[in-house]
């Protein structure tokens, strides 16, 4: 039978009383209104086999007693598709009932395959109510489509939660990753102590460090009680010299040292400082991993277009091929590194450069090295293309 929900009568009211109903109230509304019963509660089963008071309408508050699944009235019901009629000298009321001594209807609501999902009780109609074959085939037809709607209701907020659970994840991994940097520059920086405790300015880049470190944790933990989409951090003029210098500056590996090859004057750039400081620091680290001790990585600054900056960060590492580009560079959590790293730096960076309108590119040849390309955006630009990934071997 093709019913609508909005053919019950009480679904779809057009009273701000009626709508501020939640969907369980309105099922026992709806069920309500088709024999003129002006109240009832409704049970839902739990996954432990019980069936648990979860809405009422109409009715006082009273104690309503948890039911068995496995009661023999319920299991009667369920088998035969039946609704029990208290009114009729057979059969009794049940026990569980003996508190609400106006209970008239119960009414299964049942999914297919006659699965269980809820229990609705009405009590006794102002008027008289014919009982008869088409009013029983109404609420049974009604209790159908409203125990498909509870269970839609159920499935789209468990997605909710899991798609939560899911964002949280994702931060949590990018946090774990910062994290890890900031763990490595101090114990970087704990590393030199016992070598330049005595020398003065090991003392003052010490505090700088510290003080570099404070605040980033505090960034992170804010971001973590009120986490942001990229798109939600409007983007500033940001002096991405003055960031090369300072991601140089804070790195968490002593060697290789980058060489950084300056722009003669000053490139403003149209970004959020933070984040795009947080990019250049991973790609940097990701160099200084891939170079080695004895290995180098150079950074060059240039202006490659009328609105765009390029930052090209070089390393004479093992280099990468085009099946791992294509295929794992830019994959959350697929990492060269085994436990040692979470494989999130790079997307994170190419996430954040397109969404601000820039792209990260990358130029590499097994056996001889790397160059990634950050592309960010002038202070001329005020749109945000999107931009397509370019990958090329050298």
């Amino acid at each position: 039978m093709n019913t609508r929900l909005s053919s019950v009568p009480g679904w779809h009211g057009s009273s701000d009383a009626n709508t501020a109903l939640t969907l369980e109230e309105r099922v026992i509304q709806g069920l309500g209104q088709i024999v003129r019963s002006r109240s009832g509660c409704l049970w839902e089963e739990t996954p432990e086999g019980v069936l648990f008071p979860r809405s009422r309408y109409g009715i006082p508050a009273m104690e309503l007693p948890v039911v068995e699944s496995s009661d023999p009235l319920i299991r009667y019901m369920v088998r035969r598709e039946w609704i029990i009629n208290l009114g009729d000298p057979v059969p009794e009321p049940p026990d569980w009932l003996s508190d609400c001594p106006d209970a008239w209807l119960l009414i299964p609501l049942l999914l297919p395959e006659n699965r269980l999902r809820g229990l609705v009780l009405l009590t006794h109609a102002a008027d008289i109510v014919p009982w008869n074959r088409d009013t029983i085939e109404r609420l049974k037809t009604s209790s159908r489509l409203a125990a498909s709607y509870l269970a839609l209701e159920d499935a789209d907020r468990a997605l909710t939660i899991a798609r939560q659970f899911e964002s949280l994840h994702r931060i949590s991994g990018f946090v774990v990753h910062d994290l890890r940097n900031l763990l490595a520059q101090l114990s970087l920086l704990l590393g030199n102590a016992r070598q330049h405790r005595h020398q003065k300015r090991f003392g003052e880049e010490a505090l700088l460090t510290l003080d570099h470190v404070v605040r980033r944790m505090n960034r992170l933990i804010a971001q973590m009680r009120q986490p942001l989409h990229p798109d939600d951090q409007p983007p500033g003029c940001a002096d991405v010299d003055g960031l090369i210098r300072q991601a140089i500056e804070h790195r968490t590996m002593p060697w290789p040292r980058p060489v950084y090859c300056a722009s003669p004057a000053p490139i403003p750039v149209r970004a959020c400082a933070e984040r795009l400081s947080t990019a250049l620091g991973h790609i940097l680290r990701n160099a200084q991993e891939a170079a080695g001790s004895a290995g180098r990585v150079n950074i060059r600054c240039r202006q490659t277009g009328p609105a765009q900056v390029t930052v090209s960060i070089e390393d004479n590492g093992p280099g990468m091929t085009d099946t791992f580009i294509r295929t794992r560079l830019f994959t959350p959590f697929a990492t060269t590194k085994g436990t040692a790293g979470l494989g999130i730096g790079v997307c994170q960076s190419r996430d954040y450069l397109r969404v601000m309108g820039g792209d990260l590119r990358v130029e590499s040849t097994p056996g001889q090295g790397s160059v990634f390309h950050l592309l960010i955006p002038g202070p001329a630009v005020n749109a945000y293309p999107a931009h397509g990934v370019e990958v090329r071997a050298a």
